[in-house]
């Protein structure tokens, strides 16, 4: 600023500064320098805080030389990956708080992977849906009483909190890690179980899944906004109106609400119901049978999931996603999980496995295809499926051409998709 000689009120203005931030070899250097000055000239620090770096070394440990090649050009990483994936990947990492790490390329493609490509699946899977809304720009907290719906949005209250709180506190990369487990969430549980809702023929559970998506995508940009900059510009271009801000950038924070007794308790239940899930999956895959062939019933011999054994709207959730057809829980003490699974196959659960088997088939061949949501075509079946697998496409014709949009279903050598 060339103080004092002039700019004094542009220099008073900014002193001292909010904080300052370099990499740890400058602890004698810069941030020694600056504090002899500010005490020797003005009686005080001339920075608040201070952010120290660490070192940033090569995968293989060593310090990066272009003499070792021991390094990708970071504009090749950008350009594959975007620099948003770099960012992340460096700012959640132990290196902004003093200590050293080693830079892997693959770190940042797991970023891009977990991060960037499932938030814009999530947007795309939106997308083809958005025609359906109802005109619901901005949705209560209140607005659905869906367990789904809840849980996702007490989670982008979690997650909002979490981050103001580290970046006041200038932990930043406390601030940047919750939003890969949001992300998650997001798109692995909360769209994978709300699909069948976006789909539904019932108005108002459709309407229900469509705006709180849009209302968590709209708010999770402006979060996402100084974590992952370009990926919350784009995701903003896609969900904004006339009315909002041309700019994600140019959006208000907002308030931070501390979370409800309600908040905590919607995530503390949906993460009971994803255990219980992830114990059944885990005994089927113990079993070696498939999530599609549904089962009669599972056991579970604990006391951890009392609060929501009675709920039917959490365990409809567990049955649906891992196709069992009844939860049994046996008084016990103890808090440690122990599930049992009945894998006694009926001829009913057969043939339902059977059909699902079908689903999945003409699904994926409809993927390849290319086909749009909702679009109707003809299938060849092909004449080397097991008499059983034919006898459930004749018994369940229409339930079949309703739930993978079917005109005619006919015989062939090969499976093949026509309009």
């Amino acid at each position: 600023f060339h103080y004092p000689f002039e700019n004094k009120e542009l220099f008073n203005q900014n002193f001292p500064a909010d904080f300052i931030s370099e990499a740890q070899d400058q602890t004698r250097g810069w941030f020694y320098t600056m504090l002899i000055l500010g005490v020797g000239l003005f009686d005080r620090s001339p920075f608040k805080s201070a952010i120290t770096s660490g070192m940033i070394n090569a995968a293989d440990g060593k310090k990066i030389s272009k003499k070792l090649k021991n390094y990708t050009d970071p504009l090749e990483l950008i350009a594959k990956y975007g620099s948003d994936s770099v960012r992340y990947y460096l700012l959640s990492s132990p290196v902004v708080k003093g200590e050293s790490m080693k830079f892997s390329d693959e770190g940042v493609k797991q970023v891009y992977s977990k991060n960037v490509t499932r938030l814009l699946n999530v947007l795309s899977f939106y997308k083809l849906y958005e025609k359906l809304d109802y005109g619901v720009r901005e949705m209560p907290t209140s607005a659905s009483e869906h367990v789904l719906d809840k849980y996702i949005v007490a989670r982008l209250k979690q997650v909002k909190l979490e981050i103001s709180d580290n970046f006041d506190k200038l932990f930043v990369d406390a601030a940047f890690r919750p939003i890969e487990k949001f992300v998650d969430d997001l798109s692995v549980w909360f769209l994978r179980r709300s699909r069948e809702r976006f789909k539904s023929e019932n108005e108002d559970l459709q309407n229900e899944a469509i705006a709180t998506t849009k209302y968590i995508l709209r708010e999770f940009a402006k979060i996402l906004a100084p974590i992952m900059p370009f990926t919350a510009e784009m995701l903003w271009t896609e969900m904004k109106t006339n009315l909002d801000p041309e700019s994600v950038h140019m959006c208000v924070w907002g308030n931070v609400e501390q979370l409800s007794i309600e908040d905590v308790q919607a995530i503390d239940k949906m993460e009971l119901v994803r255990e219980m899930v992830s114990n059944i999956l885990e005994e089927r895959n113990k079993t070696g049978i498939k999530v599609r062939q549904p089962l009669l019933s599972a056991t579970f011999k604990t006391a951890k999931f009392d609060s929501i054994k009675s709920n039917s709207k959490y365990l409809s959730e567990v049955m649906d996603e891992t196709n069992i057809r009844s939860l049994v829980f046996e008084e016990t003490s103890g808090l440690e999980a122990v599930c049992e699974l009945d894998t006694s196959i009926t001829e009913d659960l057969k043939i339902e496995g059977v059909y699902r088997e079908l689903v999945r088939t003409i699904q994926d061949a409809r993927k390849i295809a290319g086909l749009k949501v909702g679009e109707n075509v003809n299938i060849q079946l092909p004449n080397s499926l097991s008499d059983l697998e034919k006898q459930v496409v004749e018994s369940k014709k229409a339930e079949l051409q309703k739930e993978c949009n079917l005109n005619e279903i006919s015989w062939g050598e090969t499976l093949e998709i026509s309009n």
